[in-house]
């Protein structure tokens, strides 16, 4: 994976700072941080206090991950006066997922400051709609034939061999081991591999990140009995390599990755309830760790912890929840690995895990989590000063293990699903669009419901909810019939001219073109997808149709390159351009609209679907 950067950058005059001691900080970004409907093609900006240095543009000092995707390629450049740097993705991101972008200290300014800690803002691209209804479609059996229980406990949705598909990894208390199960592209998962760690570590909760910075997907996961973490690394084809296991305080229950000390690399972070601590774990730059440092949490019987930033400034920040004193903490990261307790939050019961996002649509952090000992989920909305408003909680199931947030109907809000050990189910709770939910729509495992994610594992943009039953050792896929819409990133978006076109119908203004020139056209999805380009005149959207919406009048519209070749196939990066000559002899004022037409096998009630509308104008 490589970014690249236009050599023409280099030939830019350079502003000089007045001093060295001149500031150098991020001043905007998008898409905005926190929002849940960002475009799954990947344009991100950054816009700084003071121009840039070049030189350091680069995968050092800029670095975008997606919570499935892993790390993102794509194209880095530099505009406004070497004041903006973009961002865009070789390809998509999934849909549904949380993306972090963080410029690191490695960046610098013209007159050669640092950025002084590293910059982290998140967003989530947006999920494609589908009707408010889960069914079974599936189950998975995680046992070797004739094998006893394993005791399945937690799971990760990630692309461990960079193909766009999310694979799956699930750790086992009881046979000691994590197996794990590669997407075939279509959402299935026939066999898996095991990957053995000492015996009787039982290992639990877990995370992916990119540890030693090569580009793949690496995996972590902390072990209960062990006081432990076990860290696997990715050999570069979507295999693990044996694990290295490192120790942390006793009774590890929670784990989070962030980078705690602006160095540009992900640390780990445990929360242990036994010891009441946390454990740091400090990357050393190359994948491997410094011992853990370990301190109070600012609750009691530290439990369940996550990153997010919490009040804006772009360093990241960790939420605690306390088992024992039943409560969660905020503490405020300082961006070289010291974190202050900011305030604390009576979480209406013991929060076994926890995660964030913006469920109100305020635009800052908000923590959610299951609550063991109550049957209750509890949302902790930010006060918007560093702080909390006062629990709301809503009834679940007995014995609530696990918790997570996502899109799931594709509306453009946070839905919340948990489980229940004790009763064998899931829940999922509806967003109603301010943070406030619905009441849970119940789910059914066979023994257990141990733990329950979400990811779009069959690359139809809308969400699958997979919980893990940890009796039964075996996972359920739920999911929803997906309602006719325009994909967000499936059959790409065109860029004409350099100017992308939004997703959607409606809201992008039309492009000026000038007769006698030449226009280049770029589409963008999955790569090795087929692809034409029908051109004509717009019409008022219709009703959706299982293809999407079409937005040009099918009665008067003509293939550009269906006159040259039926189909273009989009390359290695899931991008295609070519180049349409505009005659001279066409009357100035004219309005053609292009609209791309991907074959899309997932959408099987017609096999195509079509991209959003660009409209250009004659001059």
């Amino acid at each position: 994976m490589q970014f690249y950067l236009p050599r023409a950058l280099f030939g830019f005059g350079v502003v000089a700072c007045a001093s060295l001691s001149a500031q150098f900080n991020v001043t905007h970004v998008t898409p905005t941080p926190e929002t849940t409907v960002a475009s799954a093609l990947g344009d991100i900006t950054w816009r700084l206090s003071a121009a840039i240095n070049p030189a350091t543009v680069n995968t050092t000092s800029v670095k975008v991950w997606g919570r499935w995707s892993g790390v993102m390629n794509g194209t880095l450049s530099l505009e406004s006066g070497n004041t903006m740097i973009r961002f865009v993705g070789s390809e998509p991101f999934s849909a549904g997922e949380m993306v972090s972008c963080t410029l690191t200290s490695a960046l610098m300014s013209a007159g050669g400051v640092a950025l002084p800690d590293s910059h982290v803002t998140q967003f989530w691209t947006a999920a494609a709609p589908a009707v408010q209804t889960l069914t079974l479609q599936s189950t998975l059996n995680i046992r070797v034939p004739g094998e006893g229980l394993i005791r399945s406990y937690g799971a990760y949705a990630g692309d461990l061999n960079n193909d766009g598909y999310c694979d799956l990894l699930i750790p086992n208390e009881d046979s000691s081991d994590v197996r794990r199960f590669m997407n075939d592209g279509a959402g299935g998962f026939s066999t898996f591999t095991i990957h053995s760690l000492p015996s009787g570590l039982k290992p639990s909760a877990n995370e992916g990140a990119d540890f030693n910075d090569d580009g793949w997907t690496d995996f972590v996961v902390c072990n209960i009995s062990g006081n432990s973490v076990a860290v696997f690394m990715n050999d570069g084809t979507g295999d693990l390599l044996p694990p290295t296991v490192l120790p942390v305080g006793t009774g590890p229950r929670g784990l989070t990755v962030l980078d705690v000390d602006s160095d540009g690399d992900t640390d780990i972070m445990t929360a242990n309830r036994t010891s009441g601590t946390l454990s740091m774990i400090r990357n050393n730059g190359n994948g491997t760790f410094a011992p853990a440092v370990h301190f109070q949490g600012g609750v009691s019987n530290e439990t369940s912890i996550v990153a997010a930033d919490a009040n804006g400034d772009g360093i990241m920040d960790i939420f605690v929840g306390g088992y024992g004193s039943q409560n969660v903490a905020l503490m405020l990261g300082d961006g070289a690995g010291g974190f202050t307790v900011s305030a604390t939050v009576a979480a209406g019961g013991r929060p076994w895990m926890m995660a964030t996002g913006d469920v109100d649509l305020d635009g800052d952090i908000d923590v959610v989590a299951c609550c063991s000992n109550t049957s209750r989920v509890s949302v902790m909305r930010n006060n918007g000063a560093g702080g909390f408003l006062s629990a709301v909680t809503y009834s679940c199931g007995p014995f609530s293990l696990a918790i997570d947030l996502g899109d799931i109907d594709g509306d453009g809000d946070l839905d919340l699903m948990s489980s229940s050990y004790s009763s064998g189910t899931f829940s999922v709770f509806r967003n109603n669009g301010n943070g406030t939910y619905g009441p849970q729509t119940v789910l059914s495992a066979l023994g257990a419901g141990s733990c329950v994610i979400f990811a779009d594992t069959d690359g139809d943009e809308d969400m699958e909810v997979i919980g893990i039953d940890e009796l039964a050792d075996m996972l359920f896929f739920f999911d929803s019939p997906p309602l006719p819409h325009q994909e967000a990133s499936l059959g790409g978006s065109l860029e004409i001219n350099g100017t992308g076109g939004s997703p959607g119908f409606g809201g992008a203004a039309m492009l000026p073109v000038a007769l006698g020139s030449t226009m280049t056209v770029e589409m963008r999805g999955h790569p090795g997808q087929s692809w034409l380009l029908p051109m004509g005149f717009a019409m008022d959207p219709g009703a959706p149709g299982p293809a999407g919406v079409l937005g040009l009048q099918p009665n008067i519209l003509f293939l550009v390159n269906g006159l040259i070749d039926p189909l273009f196939t989009l390359d290695a990066t899931g991008t295609d351009t070519f180049t349409v000559p505009v005659p001279p002899w066409l009357p100035p004022g004219l309005p053609i609209t292009l609209q791309g037409l991907a074959v899309n096998p997932a959408n099987l009630a017609i096999g195509f679907t079509f991209a959003n509308p660009m409209t250009i104008v004659l001059n």
